[in-house]
């Protein structure tokens, strides 16, 4: 069950909340939390209403992206229709520039949310049924390559 799991993160009935435990043993009738870095904890099994393992981060570039296009192109559609038609010597109808200022604002958005979603991590946390015996693969991403790793608890 999730043995040595680098996060977790354990609701007990009591309302006590531990949001970065690490799963140090599970007993037939305790867990047992590492909460601080020399601080073990036993929580009863039974009052464990629900138990979270950090399965990785991530990070959010695509979703940046189309976001930040999105907010791009919608206000150059607005700005461009909003400016109205041109008249003199340099022509543009309202459309027209609709459609410039949403591909050069669609690009700008396109771009700076990528970075600010680059930047944006967040950690993936999967649910664990308490009780379970199950093997649990784990894949780790690093600079060298990825790892896959198999937690079977007994």
């Amino acid at each position: 069950m999730f043995v040595g799991s680098e996060r977790a993160s354990a609701r007990h009935s009591s309302v006590a909340y531990y949001p970065a435990a690490r799963v140090l043993r599970v007993g037939s009738d305790s867990l047992y939390l590492l909460v601080a870095p020399a601080d073990t904890l036993a929580v009863a099994r039974t009052g464990v209403t629900r138990l979270e393992v950090s399965t990785g981060r991530r990070r959010h570039a695509k979703r940046g992206a189309g976001i930040g296009t999105l907010i791009g192109v919608g206000s150059g559609v607005v700005a461009g229709y909003a400016s109205g038609d041109d008249r003199g010597w340099c022509c543009f109808t309202a459309g027209e520039k609709a459609f410039g200022y949403g591909v050069g604002l669609g690009l700008s958005g396109l771009i700076i949310g990528s970075v600010i979603g680059a930047f944006t991590v967040s950690d993936r946390w999967t649910s664990v049924p308490l009780g379970a015996v199950a093997a649990t693969p784990r894949l780790q991403m690093g600079r060298s390559g990825a790892r896959l790793s198999v937690a079977v608890p007994f």
